[in-house]
């Protein structure tokens, strides 16, 4: 009976289209740059609608370095610089103990290139060379704009067209560490989306994430800034895979079993059947999830 009625279903769902497109991804925003731009990045993410979360925690001097029990909360933490970190050791070592746990990790400018002291990641994650684009390099902050992208089906390159500011803050460097893998660059060669071969859930970016909103001569808002940290955190969570976002009960198929749970989620008014993440359960969801269901992973 179950599976007449998702054959049903199935042909309903290959004519429909979805309003909206969101996935249940847990995202935190963590490191030393001030209130005002990691809010700016918040809202950037935010407006993506492609997380169910997007949390802050400060870890400059001013905060505190998060626990591992905390940052387990998530599925991705994005982690920059611009102050120095309340613990660059402690920090370091927590990021390092949670990505061995099988969280993502994406870390982007200054982190990925200062030489000033307490605002790179120390600890394990040095020592063991958890960075991907070589630390400590130094910055370059003249113009630049998107440059190749050599893989263009990559998932952290995906929809993404252009990018530019009249302040790029990038890494002097053009080196990545063992197991990284350039996916994009900017015109001047220099790394701007990295991942690692050898460790799961690992994106560098060589860019500052706050936007053109917060400071007129950052990246541009109109390009591609919002998609490449979108990208990156997604392909983080997924332990270094696309997100499935029908597989409601991540056992890496997409089935009845999913479908069901949804209808259960849905009836109890629960989140996690909130797609277009507007904090309502509504048809709009429904409506997502058969679109998504139909097309599979």
């Amino acid at each position: 009976m179950r599976s007449a009625r998702l054959i049903a279903l199935g042909i309903v769902c290959a004519a429909m289209t979805s309003p909206a497109d969101a996935t249940n991804v847990r995202v935190l925003l963590t490191g030393a740059a001030g209130a005002g731009q990691f809010a700016d990045t918040q809202a950037t993410l935010i407006a993506t609608n492609r997380f169910a979360v997007v949390d802050i925690h400060d870890a400059s001097t001013g905060g505190t370095t998060p626990t591992l029990a905390l940052l387990q909360q998530y599925d991705a933490v994005m982690v920059w610089s611009n102050q120095t970190y309340a613990s660059d050791f402690e920090l370091g070592n927590v990021l390092a103990d949670y990505v061995d746990q099988g969280g993502g990790v994406v870390t982007a400018v200054f982190n990925t290139s200062t030489t000033t002291t307490g605002r790179s990641l120390l600890g394990r994650w040095d020592s063991e060379q958890y960075w991907i684009i070589e630390p400590r390099s130094g910055n370059t902050s003249s113009s630049a704009s998107l440059g190749t992208i050599l893989e263009p089906t990559h998932p952290t390159a995906e929809n993404v067209f252009s990018l530019s500011a009249s302040s790029a803050f990038r890494p002097t460097t053009f080196n990545l560490g063992p197991g990284g893998r350039m996916i994009a660059t900017w015109n001047d060669g220099r790394p701007l989306i990295t991942v690692s071969d050898t460790r799961p859930g690992r994106v560098d970016l060589g860019m500052y994430p706050p936007s053109s909103n917060f400071s007129a001569s950052w990246w541009q808002v109109g390009t591609d800034g919002d998609v490449i940290m979108a990208n990156a955190l997604e392909y983080a969570a997924g332990g270094g895979a696309p997100i499935c976002r029908p597989d409601l009960n991540n056992d890496g198929v997409v089935d009845a079993d999913d479908f069901f749970l949804f209808l259960q989620l849905f009836a109890d008014g629960d989140l996690r059947a909130d797609f277009n993440n507007d904090g309502v359960i509504d048809a709009d969801d429904f409506f997502i999830f058969l679109n998504l269901f139909a097309q599979g992973c």
